[in-house]
């Protein structure tokens, strides 16, 4: 069960990552990326918060053990989900920002016009 569910893991955050930066790179997103100060420390926390998340659901999956109930892999999968989509959303923001601001910043303007 290991294997698979890294498998599903790491399957789910590279599909989350590229639809992220799809959309926030595009029209659509393209001004929930916003450019202050501090931005980055808010991005660099939930990429953390994202990740302890995504940890929690995989020690729950890879240790039952610990748990005095089964718990459900559905609801493994839906922690990892939560967590998952929290660090991916804020990472490509902070790559957008850092990285490709120039032309975020030019499809913003494009966009207010």
């Amino acid at each position: 069960m290991f294997i698979d569910a890294d498998w599903l893991f790491a399957a789910i955050l590279v599909v989350e990552v590229f639809v992220f930066y799809y959309f926030y790179s595009h029209s659509s997103g393209v001004h929930a990326v916003y450019f202050t100060w501090f931005a980055w420390i808010i991005d660099v926390l939930a990429v953390l918060s994202g990740c302890v998340i995504m940890s929690m659901s995989i020690f729950a999956e890879r240790h039952p053990y610990f748990f005095t109930e089964t718990v459900p892999f559905f609801v493994i999968l839906l922690v990892f989900i939560t967590g998952s989509w929290q660090s991916s959303i804020h990472a490509v923001k902070l790559y957008l920002r850092l990285f490709d601001h120039k032309r975020i910043k030019q499809a913003r303007a494009r966009l207010s016009k």
